[in-house]
Parts: C-alpha cells; sequence; structure tokens
C-alpha cells in the first residue's frame, strides 16, 4: 500500500527555549559535583601548618623529648594543657620548620620570654632573650626573600609561671603573632603548594556562585516543580485511600500498634539503663567542711548532683563531699573545664590538681584547659558547704564541641576492664540505634491519627463511610477529638495502669528506711503502726492494741490485723510493712478510671484521671500508697463506698455493699470512713431524688455502715477503762478543735489556718495543682448552667460535692495534716482530666484558623502528663536510710560472729523506729544501767557497741576511751539539745571497723 508523500514545507525552526532546561539541570549539577568533589579532596591536599614541637623534661633541650606535636602557636599553651603529664617547672622546648615569605621585604620580630628564648632562621641566630630582662621585649629587624626559610625557636624555663611571647610586622606594617598559615612543619615542593592554593580558590568562588545559581534554577523550573509536588501530592493520597479501605482489626488500630512500641521502647530502655548501672562517681558525705574523718556514707551515684543530701536527708551546712571514679576520654585532645560553685571546690584529674578556689563571695566562673589522652583518667571532684545556699556545677568542652555538663555514661567508680567496656558500649550503641528507629516509627505510625484529629474524622474509617465512628466505639463526645476517644479499648487501659502504676507503686518499696519519704522529710506514723501490728503477734490479742505494753487508741484495727497477718506469713521488711498500701493505692486508681469513664461517658476522662492521681507526689509518697500507714485503705474504702452508690441502680446489693465499704472504712480510720454518708445525703437533696430517703435498701446502707465498726468501738468503750475519752473524745472533738495533745500529738506544727489545704492541693498535685482552681470553676459552671444537659451536669454535681464537703469540712477542724483531705483526690483528679477534656475540644473548634492550637495544646497536655510521670519514678529511686538503719545493716555483716549491743541508760518506750530495727540483732541486744556491768563487758573481748546520748557520753570518762564511734544524726532538725547535733552515738570497743560510718574517737586521743 502507498503512502501519500508528505509535503515539505521548508526548514524547520527550532524552538528558543529548546534544549535550555537540560543545560540549566547540566550545568547545575555538575557545578555540584565540582563543589563536592573539590570539597571531598581538599583535606587530602592540604598542607600541615604549624611547627613541630619537642618537649623536654629540662631546661638544656637534652636526651628525648617527653613528647612531640605540631603546635600552631608559639606559646606555653600546649606545655599547661599537658600539665598532667608534663612538669611546669624546669623544663625545655624546642620548635622547628618552616617559614614561608610570600612578600620579598624586610621583617620585623620581636619577643619576650620568661626565663629564656632564642630564634634562629636560615640558620643564622636572629634573637637571644636569655640575657634580657623577661619584661622587656627583644627586636630585631630581618630582610627576607619570598619563599621559605627554615626557622627554629627554642624556649627554656626554670622557676616561676612561664612566659613566651613571639610577633612578627611584614612589609606592609601592623605588629601581630606569627600566622600559623606561614608556618610549616615540613617544607612543601612548589606543586603542592600551588595545588592547595588552587583548590582553595576554585573552592571560594563556587561557594559565591551556587547560591545565586541554584536561585535561577528554581525560578526556571517553577512550574516544572509545583506540577511535580501536586503529582506527588495526588499520588500520596490515593495510597492513603487505598490504605484507609484495607479491613484493619481493631488490635491493629494506631493507638494499639503505637502502644505496643511504647512498651517495646520501654523494655529496651530498661535494658540499657541495666547496662549502664555500672556508671557513676562515688560520693561520700562527710559532717565536716574539711573532708575529715571517714565519711558518714558512700554510694555511687549517676551524676555530679547535690541532690543526693535531699535523698540521704542529712544536714546540709557545714558539710563537704567528695566524687572518685574513672572518666573515660573517648578521643585524645584539648578538655576545658569549667567549674561553679558555692563555698568552695576542686577538681583533679590523674592525681594532680587542675581547678579550684576556696570560699568567696560570689560564685565566679573558673576554667581550664588541659589535654587528656584516649582512656580512662582517675577524677576527684571535692566540695565544701558553709552557708545555707548550695550550688555545684562541673562543665566541659571536649574538643571541636561545646559546653555541656561532664557525660554521665563516662563516669565509672572502679576502673573497668577493656574487654568489658567495649562489649557494654557496642551493645549500648545497639539498643541507642534501636531506641531511634523505634521512636521513628512511633511517629510515623500517628502520622495518620494526628492528621485525623486536624480534619476531624476516624484515622481507621474509609474516606466514604464518616459515620463509621460509633461502629468502631468511639464516645460520643461533640467536643472531644476523635482520636483520643478512640482510646477506648479497656484492656489497654487497664494494662497501661498496671504497668505505669506497677513502677511507680511497686519499684524499690522496701529499700528506703522504716518512716523515712523524699526530700529528708519523715513520720513515726510508720513505724508506730508497724510496732502495733507486731505487737499484736507478740501477745496474740488481736482485739485490744498495744504500743510498747501501753493501750493503743489512735486508730482502729482493721488495717493492722491486716499487716499482722502479712507479717505472720512472709516476715516484716520494709516491703511487705507497705505492700497493702501499695496494692490499695493501685486499686484506688483503677477505681478513679471506672468512675470517671461511667460519670463523663468519655474513656479518656476517666484514663486521664487515674494517671493524674498517679503523677501526684504527694498521693502517692506521703503518708499513703508507698507507707505502711492507713491512708490508703481508708481511701479506696472511701471511694468504694461512693462507687457502689453511684451504681446502685444496676444492682440493689450494691446498696449494701456501699454501707460495708463505709463501715470498713471506719474500722481503718474511725469516723472518717463515715464521710461518704455526708456526701451522699446533700447530693440526693440538690439533685430532689427524694424517693431515695423512702428506700428501705437506703437505711440498710446506713445501717449496716454503723453496726460493723460499732461491734469495735462497743466492746472496747465497755471493756477497756479510758477507751471512750481518748479514743473518742481526744481523737476526734481534741483534734478537730486543735486541743489534741499526747504522745504523738505534742507539736504545733499541725495547728494551722483555714486556707492551708488550698496551697497543699497545689503542691500535691504538683504540676496539675495549677489546674484546680479553673477546674473547680469549669465545673461549678457547668453544673449551675441550666443549658447543662442533666447526663452531664449530674456526674459533676457529684464530683463537686465530693471534692467540697471533703476540703471545707477539713478546713474548719485547726489540726490539718496534707494527707488528711486525701479521699478528695481522686474526684479532683477526675474535675481536672474532664477540664483537659474541655481545652481539648476549645482548641479544635479554632482547628482552622489556628491549625497549631488544635495539636499545641493536647500535645502540651500529654508532655505534662508524661513528664508528672516521669518525675514519680524518679522519686521512687529516692530511698533514705536512716542512720540506725545501716548500722544494723552493718551488724547483720557478723553472721556467727559474737557481738553484743547495749542501749545504756535509754527507755526503749520513748522510741518510734529504732525497736523496729534493733529488733532484726534483738538476740545480742542489752538494756543496762550498771556501769560496772559495761566495763565487765569491754573486757570480755567480744565487740561491743554501746549507745549512749551525747549527754551520757560526756559525763562519763569510759565513754570517752572508745577508740571509735558513730553519731547518729537527727535528721528531724530539732537536737536533743542546744548543743548535740546527734540523738544517739555508737561506742565500739574490742573492734576495728570496716565501715565509714565509724570515726576516730579524737578525743579520746
Amino acid at each position: 500500500m502507498e503512502t501519500e508523500p508528505k509535503s515539505w514545507t521548508g526548514p524547520q525552526q527550532r524552538s528558543p527555549t529548546k534544549g535550555k532546561p537540560a543545560y540549566v539541570l547540566g550545568s547545575t549539577l555538575i557545578l555540584w559535583l565540582l563543589f563536592l568533589g573539590l570539597h571531598g579532596v581538599q583535606d587530602r591536599y592540604a598542607l600541615k601548618r604549624g611547627l613541630t614541637g619537642a618537649y623536654y623534661d629540662n631546661p638544656q633541650w637534652q636526651g628525648a623529648p617527653v613528647f612531640t606535636v605540631i603546635d600552631k602557636s608559639l606559646d606555653l599553651s600546649t606545655a599547661r594543657k599537658r600539665k598532667l603529664s608534663f612538669p611546669q617547672k624546669n623544663y625545655s622546648i624546642r620548635w622547628m620548620g618552616w617559614l614561608y615569605v610570600q612578600k620579598e621585604g624586610e621583617r620585623v620580630f620581636k619577643m619576650r620570654a620568661d626565663d629564656g628564648s632564642s630564634l634562629t632562621l636560615d640558620g643564622q641566630l636572629i634573637m637571644d632573650t636569655s640575657r634580657v630582662n623577661s619584661s622587656q621585649f627583644v627586636s630585631k629587624k630581618v630582610s627576607l626573600s619570598r619563599g621559605f626559610h627554615s626557622l627554629d625557636l627554642r624556649y627554656f624555663q626554670r622557676l616561676g609561671t612561664g612566659n613566651l611571647e613571639v610577633y612578627g610586622a611584614g612589609p606592609e606594617g601592623g605588629e601581630k603573632r606569627l600566622d600559623v598559615e606561614a608556618l610549616f612543619p615540613e617544607k612543601p615542593t612548589p606543586r603542592q603548594l600551588a595545588l592547595e592554593q588552587g583548590i582553595r580558590r576554585i573552592l571560594r568562588g563556587l561557594w559565591r556562585i551556587l547560591p545565586l545559581w541554584n536561585l535561577l534554577a528554581v525560578l526556571y523550573f517553577r512550574k516544572t516543580l509545583w506540577a511535580y509536588l501536586k503529582k506527588v501530592a495526588d499520588k500520596r493520597k490515593r495510597m492513603e485511600e487505598g490504605i484507609r479501605a484495607l479491613p484493619f482489626p481493631h488490635p491493629l488500630g494506631p493507638f494499639s500498634l503505637a502502644f505496643g512500641l511504647c512498651l517495646v521502647l520501654l523494655g529496651l530502655w530498661m535494658l540499657s539503663s541495666r547496662l549502664a548501672s555500672d556508671r557513676g562517681l562515688r560520693v561520700s558525705y562527710y559532717d565536716n567542711p574539711g573532708w575529715e574523718g571517714n565519711s558518714l556514707f558512700s554510694k555511687v551515684v549517676p551524676s555530679l548532683s547535690l541532690r543526693v543530701l535531699d535523698r540521704q536527708g542529712f544536714p546540709q551546712r557545714y558539710y563537704s563531699l567528695q566524687w572518685k571514679g574513672w572518666v573515660y576520654i573517648d578521643r585524645s585532645g584539648d578538655y576545658t573545664l569549667i567549674v561553679k560553685a558555692d563555698d568552695g571546690a576542686r577538681v583533679w584529674i590523674d592525681g594532680t590538681i587542675i581547678l579550684g578556689y576556696e570560699r568567696v563571695s560570689s560564685m565566679p566562673e573558673l576554667s581550664t584547659t588541659v589535654y587528656l589522652e584516649e582512656g580512662f583518667h582517675p577524677i576527684e571532684i571535692r566540695y565544701y558547704q558553709l552557708n545555707r545556699d548550695y550550688f555545684l556545677s562541673v562543665e566541659w568542652v571536649p574538643p571541636g564541641g561545646r559546653k555541656e555538663p561532664m557525660p554521665t555514661p563516662w563516669f565509672f567508680p572502679e576502673k573497668p576492664a577493656d574487654r568489658s567496656f567495649l562489649w557494654k558500649g557496642k551493645v549500648l550503641g545497639i539498643l541507642h540505634v534501636l531506641e531511634g528507629l523505634l521512636v521513628l516509627s512511633l511517629g510515623l505510625v500517628l502520622i495518620r491519627p494526628i492528621r485525623a484529629w486536624i480534619r476531624r474524622e476516624d484515622p481507621r474509617a474509609p474516606s466514604s463511610t464518616p459515620s463509621t465512628s460509633l461502629r468502631m466505639g468511639f464516645a460520643p463526645s461533640s467536643t472531644f477529638s476523635p482520636v483520643l476517644s478512640g482510646l477506648r479499648a479497656s484492656p489497654s487501659h487497664v494494662f497501661m495502669l498496671l504497668v505505669l502504676g506497677g513502677l511507680i507503686l511497686f519499684h524499690r518499696l522496701g529499700e528506703r528506711s522504716l518512716g523515712e519519704r523524699v526530700a529528708g522529710t519523715w513520720s513515726e506514723d510508720e513505724a508506730v503502726h508497724t510496732l502495733v501490728a507486731k505487737r499484736i503477734l507478740e501477745t496474740g490479742n488481736w482485739f485490744s492494741l498495744e504500743f510498747h505494753g501501753e493501750p493503743y487508741y489512735n486508730k482502729p484495727p482493721l488495717k493492722l490485723w491486716l499487716s499482722a497477718w502479712t507479717f505472720s506469713r512472709f516476715g516484716d521488711q520494709e516491703f511487705y510493712v507497705r505492700v497493702w498500701d501499695a496494692l490499695f493505692g493501685g486499686m484506688t486508681l483503677f477505681l478513679t478510671y471506672l468512675l470517671g469513664r461511667s460519670l463523663t461517658g468519655s474513656p479518656f476522662v476517666g484514663l486521664m484521671g487515674a494517671l493524674i492521681l498517679l503523677s501526684s507526689p504527694y498521693y502517692i509518697f506521703l503518708h499513703n500508697a508507698r507507707d505502711g500507714v492507713q491512708d490508703s485503705a481508708a481511701n479506696l474504702l472511701f471511694i468504694l463506698a461512693l462507687f457502689f452508690f453511684w451504681f446502685r441502680t444496676k444492682r440493689a446489693s450494691f446498696y449494701y455493699l456501699a454501707g460495708l465499704s463505709m463501715g470498713l472504712g471506719a474500722l481503718v480510720k474511725s469516723i472518717n470512713g463515715l464521710i461518704p454518708l455526708a456526701i451522699i445525703v446533700p447530693y440526693l437533696g440538690i439533685t430532689k431524688t427524694f424517693s431515695e430517703f423512702k428506700n428501705p435498701r437506703f437505711y440498710g446502707m446506713i445501717l449496716i455502715a454503723g453496726l460493723l465498726p460499732s461491734a469495735w468501738f462497743i466492746p472496747q468503750s465497755l471493756l477497756t477503762p479510758g477507751f471512750f475519752d481518748e479514743a473518742i473524745k481526744s481523737q476526734l472533738v481534741a483534734r478537730a478543735s486543735g486541743t489534741l495533745a499526747g504522745r504523738f500529738f505534742g507539736s504545733s506544727r499541725h495547728l494551722l489556718g483555714p486556707f492551708f489545704y488550698l496551697g497543699s492541693l497545689l503542691k500535691g498535685f504538683y504540676p496539675w495543682g495549677f489546674f484546680y482552681p479553673p477546674a473547680l470553676l469549669f465545673g461549678l459552671g457547668l453544673a449551675l448552667r441550666r443549658k447543662t444537659p442533666i447526663q452531664t451536669r449530674t456526674p459533676i454535681l457529684f464530683l463537686l460535692l465530693w471534692v467540697l464537703i471533703v476540703l471545707g469540712g477539713f478546713s474548719v477542724s485547726r489540726y490539718k495534716s496534707d494527707w488528711y483531705i486525701y479521699p478528695l483526690y481522686p474526684a479532683l483528679a477526675l474535675l481536672m482530666a474532664n477540664f483537659a477534656h474541655a481545652l481539648m475540644g476549645l482548641s479544635w473548634s479554632f482547628r482552622k484558623k489556628y491549625p497549631l492550637l488544635a495539636v499545641g495544646v493536647p500535645g502540651l497536655l500529654m508532655l505534662l502528663l508524661v513528664h508528672s510521670l516521669y518525675m514519680n519514678y524518679e522519686r521512687t529511686y529516692e530511698n533514705p536510710k536512716i542512720p540506725i538503719h545501716r548500722w544494723v545493716e552493718y551488724l547483720q555483716e557478723f553472721g556467727e560472729i559474737p557481738y553484743q549491743v547495749v542501749l545504756y541508760n535509754l527507755d526503749p518506750r520513748l522510741l518510734d523506729r529504732q525497736p523496729y530495727y534493733l529488733e532484726k540483732v534483738s538476740s545480742h541486744v542489752l538494756y543496762l544501767k550498771d556501769m560496772e556491768t559495761l566495763k565487765a563487758l569491754s573486757r570480755s573481748g567480744v565487740p561491743l557497741f554501746v549507745i549512749v546520748t551525747p549527754k551520757a557520753y560526756r559525763a562519763e570518762p569510759f565513754f570517752q576511751e572508745a577508740p571509735y564511734l558513730y553519731k547518729m544524726l537527727n535528721k528531724t532538725g530539732h537536737p536533743l539539745d542546744e548543743s548535740d547535733r546527734a540523738k544517739w552515738w555508737v561506742l565500739v570497743y574490742n573492734h576495728h571497723p570496716r565501715s565509714r560510718l565509724f570515726v576516730q574517737n579524737r578525743e579520746a586521743q
């Protein structure tokens, strides 16, 4: 088949723009490749600058040098930086190399040195300052041709501080130190010099051209780039729609996957923390500002922080601290150390003091630079304090780095073996890489939920079915983000509460001394309740309580019975003293979650409220969940009573369970257990639920709540003389009026004003405490607003009455303690969670105008929650031990070796925690008042530990003959008398202590 020939239309006209895109792209690519290639080979062809310095440990340049290094400056900085390994007196230095003169002409050299120096150019001596006064300059004018000239500079120093200054002025004039660019340790060839200078010139030119060229290229291709970006966006959108259409099951949703990644990340973090547990320095505390005698305690700490004093509870005035260990230097170089302290500090490295100052009126920042070689170096840091304020900061600047605190991972209490150090370092590196990958994966998993939050849609639902949020189980809330509402999966919530609650409530629960709290505070209640429970086992009398043989009326017996049963089965260690309280605290968290979820209809409010409660420092650490006292059990029964009452319409038996909870609460903490009735009755009246007052089950609840505690209180009142006056009148009436006094209530520090609890809540919920005033106002507004739906107003009113009745009742009482209002903490936590819920809804309403606000408010709230939970977890490491605890641990190390402990003229009934620890070595304890018997024991040769008061020690010469003593400090800050800083002194006979607890008795010597 023949085709019709094409007609010729003349020569083709070439488009004026054809080929220009390829030209622009090609030239841009060539310029970048040229720049990157020359930048990569620049270091390879760069010539070394400076002079070769040989450092001798004698002032005559004799023998082999101690070390040789290329110095880029002709001064004594290298010698001073190497003061750890190079002498600072009687030494000499010789610098040799080449001086490059670019322009022919005369140069003026000036030099001043202490003690002496000489300069030689091209083998000819130019200057010699050894016979000149060190404060005067020696100058010389020299004519130099263009090119390289050999240079030899010598310096020696015998005594004094030493000094060297070398200046050179070129033909253009001006006085300045010799330019390092003109100094070479070896003479380069003309070809090498020309190649280096050529590469530098080309790179400088490209650096100026490339920014402008790139800008022109972007402007030229702006339409093409915009079309390409739009095409990529469309392709990504189609991919996301395909992913949304996939039928993912609920367990594989983004939040479940994110939660799983968080758990894996937590496991990796705990493993890496375990591997890094051998890092840190050993700190020792001295009760004097001069590091005299033996330290009162010594432990390994991870950082150079004075918080160790808060955790140990020692006096924070007139003391000194010493950190010792090893620091690992990962690369050789010059390190600048910066120290700032009040009142004084000193730093040693390799046994040489490199920095320090004594007491000054201000806090100067001192710094020094030292050269440290790669490897391990012994380090010691000392600090002493005289005033009330204390501050210590030790930082450094590594080679090529910036100022930062000295890195904790490079501290070691003992020098580790090279193999184990390298192995752990590699494993930690791998773990950190995995942690980074998991964080990246977590971010990728949460991208779609965050986008869905901004767009207000279900992140797992196809775009064609936007109404599937209800099918997926999201909470029907118009003011709350669907993403957070999607956290409805109860198993995930329960698992989260179990993990976080277990870490904060049970971690290191038994390592703290009885009655001790964090930040150096203490309470005798834990010790008293423990001794009362142990007394139940000793006497077998479970009905009447005793303390040191006397009737104990302060608390009802239920929690004490539980503790006594636990001691009989598992022992009376500190962990079992507190295990029930931690368990009750965890159950309170779970009830808070369930109650918040039911009251508000939002799983988020329940979960957030429980986590806010878990992040409260007071509720967890102050006389509650981590202390062996009554409050944790009482708070659980309190919320349990209100919980059953709220759900009373579900089952009729819940009325009786609410009454049972109140009755058991009264058996734990007396009248406090019946306070829920004071909330229930006003609530029924305000909500006009008068039908409850006609319900027989309601009166059955009240009857059970009253009869159950009466089964113990009434027989005690009839059979025990004085019980009614002590347990009822004194404990209730006198406590409210502020006239309470006695063995445990002689202090007036609890007689506080009516607004005390307002400030207590700020500290108790820190950092969430600032939320409670607006949360209460917001809840009050919802409860009083008529337009608020009844299903929203009623639960908020219930929580408000719960908070206000407890707060008002205890504010009226004159006798106050922070833990008295713990029953309102769950309700207030839920109100704050509800307020956070509203803040998120408010920020969401501005999502179109302020999209960052819609994301920022929830992000800040989550950050605040994570921070507060982490701080509570950190507080679990604060486990101070009282002196007698540490001393008894020392005695238990004796094992089968015989020893004797004597309490001389001391009444154990006046003590609280001491008998608990003395009973651990009770077979070795004697109570004596006869001095002759005590002296006979000291002559038996058996190790003897005599406990006396400071007054008895000063009054008896025999006590002053003891070679060693141990002062048990009175941590409360209230000395036994005006001159004594300790409650007990332990005197040691017939024994040389191996522990740093004991110091030599200087008075005896």
